[in-house]
């Protein structure tokens, strides 16, 4: 964890136009005051790692962790279908065959609430049939109430 009231945090108060660190800083100045006795020498050497590669690596994460969860997901699908390719119907039961829609389909059964939720009038329903579920959407005098311009 960085500290966060080193002379990073001062360089980024002086000049906004930047991305990164000044010359001269090492990974040692990230370090607190009680434990940098404990440093040894050698990393005062490395330079500190350009904050640009944190959001890179974050940005790849995210890439990789909705494809192989998509991967996973069509992996059981594939498996849970793989018996009725292979043309061995005795083990083929109601739930294997619906399993696998059922959880490639869910999407499509997430998305009208998700759509629902956002809507402003019903935000406001919600306000006043249901004040203890912490909605608490301000009523928009004047406009139209037939359509939504916010969603």
């Amino acid at each position: 964890m960085a500290n966060a009231t080193g002379p990073q945090m001062a360089y980024y108060g002086q000049q906004m136009g930047t991305f990164g660190y000044p010359e001269g800083m090492t990974v040692v100045d990230f370090v607190p005051e009680t434990i940098k006795h404990m440093v040894h020498e050698h990393w005062y050497n490395y330079p500190p790692v350009n904050p640009m590669w944190h959001y890179l690596l974050g940005v790849i994460y995210i890439f990789l962790g909705f494809f192989s969860t998509t991967g996973n997901g069509l992996v059981i699908y594939l498996y849970m279908k793989a018996p009725g390719v292979a043309g061995n119907h005795e083990n083929i039961t109601p739930l294997v065959t619906m399993l696998p829609a059922l959880l490639a389909k869910s999407a499509s059964c997430y998305n009208p609430f998700v759509y629902a939720i956002s809507h402003p009038k019903f935000r406001q329903a919600i306000t006043v049939h249901m004040p203890w579920f912490c909605v608490h959407e301000v009523e928009k005098s004047g406009g139209d109430d037939t359509k939504s311009n916010s969603t």
